[in-house]
Order: structure tokens, then sequence, then C-alpha cells
């Protein structure tokens, strides 16, 4: 192998590492929003719903 084939080889490999950790990065705040979101759900779950209503929806059918 030729020292410039060697050069093109080592630059491509920092490339891809550089690729590696920006996709690693983007991942993990993705979990991060992921997680968040997840969270909000679940509390929005839990939130009562038609607590002031009287009667039963079935019986205005």
């Amino acid at each position: 192998m030729n020292r410039e084939g060697y050069e093109a080889l080592v630059t491509r490999l920092r490339e891809a590492r550089q690729t590696c950790e920006e996709l690693k990065t983007m991942f993990y705040e993705r979990a991060v929003l992921e997680e968040d979101y997840g969270r909000r759900l679940l509390k929005l779950s839990k939130a009562p719903l038609g607590k002031d209503e009287t009667g039963y929806p079935s019986g205005s059918i």
C-alpha cells in the first residue's frame, strides 16, 4: 500500500468515527426525549376525566 492509500484510509476511518460519535449523541438525546414523553403520557393518563359529570353515559343514549 502506498502512502496516499494509507492516508486516504486513515482519513476515512477518522470521518467514520466522527459519524459514529454523532449518531451516538443523537440516539442518546432521542432516548432522553422519549423517556420524558413517556413520563408525560403516563401523567396525562392518570388525570381525572369527567369528575364533574353526573349520571352515566349509557343513560343518554
